[in-house]
Order: structure tokens, then sequence, then C-alpha cells
């Protein structure tokens, strides 16, 4: 699947070396191999550091078959958390999920009351955060994005983000969001191929028996 272009417009409320950069991190999601997602959300990771103060991090993507959240990458300075899944709840991830637009908070008691599942170094307290959807592109005009995951940024010192910041991580989530769709799609398209690769060499297999017969019995 062709991705389509970055519209330069929708940045243009943003400074323009943080347009430039945000542009260039497009670049580089359409060039990461599909095959390999990991390397998707340490980019993303790596991209956001370079604009926002990030303590924590974490990207989740959302199964709507079963309503259920795939923790797939947790980061909180150099610690590394396993993948959890975890049904849909009332937690900012869940909420982003349900309402399809950011949650923020900027100091502890808006951290406290948020009711997030907390990973990494539990004593601290990060009072700043940007929760956004990962929207996929909807398949009709007219149609809204439906959400795909959530990715947030954390930071330790309240009032660290601003409504730039979240503009700016929306935008880059966005982009996350068609390199996933593309991956899904093509790990789609090799299931299909693999499946009919072996079903063809099933059918193979009697006919190649069948010519062995025939040439005995000549």
């Amino acid at each position: 699947m062709r991705q389509p272009k970055a519209n330069p417009s929708s940045l243009a409320a943003l400074p323009a070396d943080l347009a430039a950069l945000l542009l260039e991190a497009d670049r580089d999601i359409r060039r990461l191999e599909p095959e390999n997602p990991y390397r998707l959300y340490e980019f993303l990771h790596a991209t956001t550091r370079c604009f926002l103060p990030v303590d924590a991090f974490y990207i989740c993507l959302y199964s709507e078959a079963d309503q259920s959240l795939c923790f797939a990458y947790n980061a909180e300075g150099e610690i590394y958390d396993a993948p959890a899944t975890v049904p849909l709840g009332d937690g900012p991830t869940s909420r982003v999920i349900k309402q399809g637009r950011p949650v923020v908070w900027h100091n502890e008691a808006e951290a406290r009351i948020a009711g997030s599942i907390m990973f990494g170094q539990m004593e601290q307290i990060t009072c700043s955060a940007i929760h956004v959807p990962i929207h996929a592109t909807p398949k009709s005009p007219g149609q809204n994005p439906s959400v795909i995951g959530v990715v947030s940024a954390q930071a330790y010192p309240p009032d660290s983000y601003t409504a730039q910041s979240v503009q700016a991580m929306q935008w880059l989530a966005n982009r996350a969001g068609m390199a996933l769709l593309r991956d899904r799609e093509e790990a789609a398209w090799r299931t299909r191929l693999n499946a009919a690769t072996a079903d063809a060499a099933d059918r193979q297999r009697p006919l190649l028996a069948m010519a062995g017969e025939f040439v005995t019995i000549l």
C-alpha cells in the first residue's frame, strides 16, 4: 500500500524548525522495514525526545475485536517493561480510545485522578502527560477515522507540555498510524500469499504422483 504524503499545511502553526523535524521524521518512517514494528516504536520514542521533555513513553495498540489494549512499548528512563495486554477500561488510554481525542494532564493532582496503569519507577509521579490517539485513515470520504492505538509522552515536572506539544505529537502519531496500517496490510498480504503458495504445493503433489503412475503404466 502506498502511503499518502504528509500535508505540510497542517504544520503551519508550528515553529519552522519543529515542522522541518516532523517532516523529516515522516520520511524516515516511510523507510522503516514493515517486518519489524519495534523499530517504529523506538523511532517514535527517539523523535519525540527531540522536541519534548520525555521521562516516560509508551505505545499502546487497540484491538476492537476483543476490546483489549496491548501496551507494546513501555519505557521510563532506561527501564523497558515487557509488553502487556489489558481489557479496555476507564484510564486515560481507554478514554482516548473511546473519545478519539487527546487526554492531557499538567500536575500531580490530575495525574492521580486520571487512574492510569503504572510502570517503570513506581516511586516517581509523572505530573505532566500527553496521550494522543493513533488514527487510521478513513477508507471512504466523510467517514470518521478509527482509533487503532495511543501514543503517550510523560514528564516528572508539572506544566511540561503546551497545546503546541499536543499538536506536534498528534501529527507524529497520525503518521505512525499510516505506517502501522501499511504494515498490517502487508502482513495480511504475505499471509494470503503464503497460504496460496502452500495450496499450490498441495495441489502439485497429487499431480506429480499421477504423472509418476502414468509413466509406470507406460
